[in-house]
């Protein structure tokens, strides 16, 4: 047993396979023994050196000093020192090189310390720009990506919508700001995600139930390669200091002279005093002494081969626009702005039915009148216009009314009840700006309409993007369909109107085919043509003209 004990060739089996083990401590004494060898090292090769000379010098004496054994440790003796020192010099090599790599990394280290100083540095200003941006930037931006999804979304915007973040991260656009704003934007985020930058102005109530006007921009973002991989969404207050804050005061009836009959005008228009804003005062006197004029733009059929009356679109200039070469409907934003818009559709209304009726031939033809978002909230036009065709004995089927689909898509009850009155009068009703999503679509089910006018932005992609070439051909098809006819806005070209007319589109509007004229250069006693004809001669008018 004693035997087993002293650590015999059982003692592993019967200590349970323990005493092989190494000990818990084994690898800190190597790492010691490791660290004693390399301090002593050098004192054992020179400790070493002198014991091979006293060997050598012992064993000299002993051997009576013969040359034979002089000679032969005296070469060891030699060799041992070159060996001490080939020894020596090489450890001065390795102290020089691991000096130097020691100073190379003290200065590699000095500059990682200056970089990562430099780094936190730029990371602080960075972190105070994101900080403006996320929590300060008084303007609502987000970020969506080319599934319309948010991936990022400021304070502003989260503030602007009432939402908390949990309902706006990774959310499809459409679900955070409902299907009337997105309705609005769709266009203007297609045509962000094909490179270029769209903006447009829209009211908006805050959840306060403060209204502001806003500024709403889709600023693509381009990877390197070129391609858009994103679209931020900035939407900035640009409200003035007079926007919604200034009282109307009523206004006497002013009677208002016509072509041939005169008719009162609303009192309705707001009266504005010259401290106030002197454009609004300048457009009130205008409309009250009859300072505006009435151009139109054809419309014509695409297909060839058949008859069809004229189609005209009406279109408002101030006289002082044409005089002073300034941009048509400059007057339109103030208009807006003081709720005079309702006023001047009354007045388009008014003189448009006069001229028609001053001469019968002008009753073969349509004309279609642009109606505002105000006018169609306004539950008082629809008889007002009933009663104009009434005192000018004019049927109804005269009349065109276009209505723009954002419009719709924020007063879907107003225009329903609109063209509900108006088209048991014979008159006709469309949609103007049409862009063919779902949405889009959706309004036919609300709003039953005689044409659908395809925005011009989808147009005059035709000839370079499938995808809004698809997108035309969709709404013409749908449009078929249900028996409403198409208008393609902003027709430029021959080559347009070719790819128009093998679609099947039924009319086609734009400079290339017709530019703005005043109404009054319409020569009386216009016979019907043939449509194909009458697009290939303001086509061919136009390129001559040009």
């Amino acid at each position: 047993m004693s035997w087993l004990a002293r650590g015999g060739p059982f003692a592993y089996f019967a200590s349970g396979g323990s005493a092989l083990k190494p000990a818990p401590d084994a690898p800190a004494r190597r790492g010691k023994m490791r660290w004693v060898f390399r301090r002593i090292a050098p004192y054992a090769g020179a400790i070493g050196a002198l014991l091979l000379v006293a060997m050598v010098l012992f064993t000299m004496y002993f051997t009576l000093l013969e040359w034979q054994w002089f000679t032969f440790f005296s070469g060891v003796l030699g060799a041992a020192v070159l060996s001490l020192a080939s020894r020596s010099i090489h450890a001065e090599w390795m102290i020089a090189r691991r000096n130097a790599q020691l100073s190379q990394a003290r200065q590699n280290l000095a500059n990682e310390a200056r970089l990562r100083t430099r780094a936190e540095q730029d990371l602080a200003g960075v972190a105070d720009n994101i900080t403006y941006l996320h929590e300060s930037l008084p303007a609502m931006l987000a970020y969506v990506d080319d599934q319309h999804q948010l991936k990022y979304h400021n304070r502003a915007f989260r503030h602007g919508l009432g939402a908390a973040v949990s309902h706006i991260d990774g959310r499809h656009l459409r679900e955070v700001v409902g299907n009337v704003v997105y309705g609005e934007l769709e266009g203007d985020l297609s045509r962000a995600f094909d490179g270029s930058m769209a903006h447009r102005e829209r009211l908006h109530k805050s959840t306060a139930g403060e209204t502001f006007r806003l500024l709403m921009q889709c600023l693509p973002q381009f990877n390197e390669t070129g391609q858009v991989v994103g679209v931020f969404l900035l939407s900035t207050d640009i409200t003035g200091p007079q926007d919604f804050a200034l009282p109307p005061f009523p206004m006497p009836t002013i009677e208002m002279p016509v072509v041939l009959s005169p008719a009162p005008l609303s009192d309705r228009i707001v009266e504005l005093a010259p401290e106030h804003d002197d454009d609004a005062v300048l457009l009130q006197h205008a409309l009250a002494h009859d300072e505006f004029c009435l151009f139109f733009q054809a419309i014509v059929p695409v297909t060839t081969g058949r008859s069809a009356l004229p189609f005209r679109e009406i279109l408002l200039r101030l006289k002082v626009e044409e005089e002073n070469m300034l941009p048509p409907g400059s007057f339109l934003p103030v208009a807006e702005k003081y709720g005079m818009l309702p006023d001047l559709d009354r007045w388009v209304v008014r003189h448009v039915l006069g001229w028609i009726r001053a001469d019968a031939t002008r009753q073969q033809a349509m004309y279609s009148i642009n109606i505002s978002p105000q006018t169609l909230a306004d539950h008082e036009f629809p008889a007002f216009v009933k009663k104009a065709l009434r005192d000018f004995g004019l049927p109804g089927s005269l009349l065109c009314f276009e209505l723009q689909e954002n419009d719709i898509l924020s007063r879907s009850a107003d225009a329903s009840r609109f063209v509900a009155q108006l088209q048991p009068e014979g008159c006709s009703c469309a949609i103007c700006g049409f862009n063919g999503n779902r949405i889009s679509f959706d309004l036919l089910r609300q709003v039953p309409v005689n044409f659908l006018k395809i925005d011009g932005s989808l147009i005059l992609n035709v000839l370079r993007s499938a995808v809004d070439l698809a997108r035309v051909k969709a709404i013409h098809r749908v449009a078929q369909a249900i028996g409403v006819s198409t208008i393609a806005e902003c027709v430029e070209d021959e080559r347009t109107l070719e790819v128009l007319r093998g679609i099947g589109v039924d009319f086609a509007q734009g400079f290339g085919i017709s530019r703005p004229q005043d109404l009054r250069t319409i020569s009386t006693g216009q016979p019907a043509i043939r449509a194909g004809e009458y697009a290939a001669r303001h086509i061919n008018d136009t390129m001559a003209a040009e």
